[in-house]
């Protein structure tokens, strides 16, 4: 329950309270007391009040999360799911935290895996299903990925290209995926492909 919704919970019960009150007092019998109702209103307004804010309802950020989840497999683009950090961006939804960074070049696999593994600290190559949950198909989010514009969210700022490497390979399992964070399209490449490939970091549980 918002402050609006209080709000005006509480006025109901008092203007409902003194409409009692004063009917009672025109129709009813004079000599028995009557000036308990509008108190009465009063009272459970207070109580809605208290509720609302003691219950172990839905919060916030419990909230953000279920706008997310609940419009999968659109993307819902939420300042609350997305904390910015120092060179790093954290998903509450997910619990993963990806480098604001890619490797900065063209690279080949061997080399993307080798980059994300030389940062330590759990950093590695997203698996494609990662890299697309950052994707907004609907365009609502955009981060500037060297020259063009990928939809993702704006706080992952830094990128160079708008390709990268996954850590898994294709069903044929010949040749792994990369992934288009401009477009949402992705393909199986040879992992000594260069050509706009690039290596974007991720690691689980360190918001």
């Amino acid at each position: 329950m918002n402050q609006e919704q209080i709000a005006l919970v509480l006025g109901i019960c008092l203007l409902a309270g003194g409409a009692i009150d004063y009917l009672l007092m025109k129709w009813g019998d004079p000599r028995k007391p009557v000036k308990l109702i509008q108190p009465m209103g009063v009272l459970l307004g207070a109580g809605l009040l208290a509720w609302s804010q003691l219950s172990p309802g839905i919060s916030k950020v419990e909230e953000a999360k279920l706008s997310v989840s609940a419009a999968t497999p659109a993307f819902v683009v939420n300042a609350l799911r997305f904390r910015d950090g120092d060179g790093q961006v954290t998903d509450s939804l997910t619990g993963l935290s990806w480098r604001k960074r890619d490797s900065g070049h063209d690279t080949g696999w061997a080399e993307a895996r080798v980059f994300c593994l030389g940062l330590g600290e759990g950093w590695r190559l997203p698996r494609v299903e990662e890299l697309q949950g950052l994707y907004d198909p609907r365009g609502t989010a955009s981060a500037s990925c060297g020259s063009s514009s990928c939809k993702i969210p704006p706080q992952i700022n830094k990128l160079t290209g708008s390709w990268f490497w996954s850590q898994q390979a294709s069903s044929d399992g010949a040749e792994p995926w990369v992934l288009s964070l401009r477009t949402g399209k992705r393909y199986s490449s040879p992992i000594h492909n260069l050509r706009g490939n690039r290596a974007l970091c991720v690691r689980s549980g360190k918001g």
